[in-house]
């Protein structure tokens, strides 16, 4: 069986404005989006935005008590 290989790239695709990066780059020099590791095909990978998430979750919380408290409360 044969060992699948791994690509190294040298330069990775900012995946919001196609601009060509170094592999090491976090942070696209052209918009300014964080970037991750690239993909198989050598777009770098979007980092998760989790906080973004969780605010989300939290105000949602927040204004289901809301409209509970005025209209049933």
């Amino acid at each position: 069986m044969a060992k699948k290989e791994e690509k190294k790239f040298l330069v990775k695709k900012c995946p919001y404005c196609s601009t060509p990066l170094k592999t090491e780059d976090k942070v696209c020099f052209s918009c300014k989006h964080r970037v991750g590791p690239p993909d198989k095909t050598g777009t770098a990978t979007i980092p998760g935005r989790w906080k973004s998430y969780v605010s989300l979750a939290g105000a949602l919380v927040v204004v289901y008590a809301y409209f509970r408290y005025v209209f049933f409360g």
